[in-house]
């Protein structure tokens, strides 16, 4: 067992949940059907009420860890884990999200191990199919874009000891802590993977909620992160980005939006 596992690069993949009987299996099942090996399974649950514990017990052989204990929230939960996890990169799968193909993780650390080199990269991401668009959802592909729009957290792989380094996840932002934790990551080396990672709802909190303390804090964190030109950039496009979506319905203005900025 070892020596297969010698040179092959440790994916740990977690999950956190709460409450997601529903569709919590369905999203076991894609990690547990894929392919690849050298896989760390790590699954945060929050205190459930409902099924999701039954579920849990069910694949409890099959999971490497996961436990039921109350939490500070989404962020909290899932430093849990990274601190928890051993692995050379981490992938965090919503609880309502399944792993596009049992190949899916083959083909990541295969394009990871080779694209690695001395300068390690931060982050490894592709795309993702929206469930509730029906669509695939294209990520930036540049500073520019990256400036405007963050990268859909399913479609990262982050070097782990990287994003040790950086803190982990702020749990001070309510629902915006990984795009806080992207703008540090994206300077130190980001590259985009022409692969689809997961079939994610497009429908979490993040898609209707607010985070306030990173409202107030985004223009900083991006003019530090980012540079100056990148920081002007997405100055200009917020207030035109504002007046279109005032003008569409939210719908139509989702999807434009994904058409728009896709690479």
């Amino acid at each position: 067992m070892l020596s297969e596992y010698k040179n092959k690069l440790l994916i740990s993949i977690i999950t956190v949940v709460k409450n997601n009987e529903k569709t919590i299996e369905s999203s076991i099942k894609s990690v547990l059907n894929q392919t690849y090996s050298n896989i760390e399974y790590i699954i945060i649950d929050g205190a459930s009420t409902d099924g999701t514990v039954d579920i849990l017990n069910k694949y409890d052989e099959k999971i490497t860890y996961w436990c039921s204990e109350s939490d500070k929230g989404i962020y909290d939960a899932m430093n849990k884990a990274l601190s928890i996890s051993t692995g050379d990169y981490v992938y965090f799968l919503g609880s309502d999200d399944v792993l596009s193909k049992t190949d899916t993780i083959t083909s990541v650390a295969n394009f990871i191990a080779q694209n690695q080199s001395n300068h390690q990269n931060s982050m490894f991401y592709g795309d993702v199919f929206n469930k509730s668009l029906n669509r695939l959802k294209k990520q930036p592909n540049s500073t520019l874009t990256f400036a405007y729009l963050n990268i859909c957290q399913q479609s990262i792989f982050y070097n782990r000891e990287m994003l040790l380094r950086q803190g982990s996840f702020d749990i001070r932002y309510t629902i915006s802590a990984d795009h806080a934790v992207n703008l540090k990551l994206w300077s130190l080396g980001s590259l985009y993977m022409p692969i689809e990672i997961c079939k994610y709802a497009g429908d979490g909190v993040s898609s209707f909620s607010y985070d306030q303390l990173f409202a107030k804090q985004r223009n900083l964190l991006i003019l530090s992160s980012l540079g100056i030109f990148p920081f002007f950039f997405q100055l200009l496009i917020k207030p035109i980005h504002l007046i279109f979506k005032s003008l569409v319905p939210e719908k139509l203005y989702r999807f434009l939006i994904n058409v728009g900025f896709s690479r």
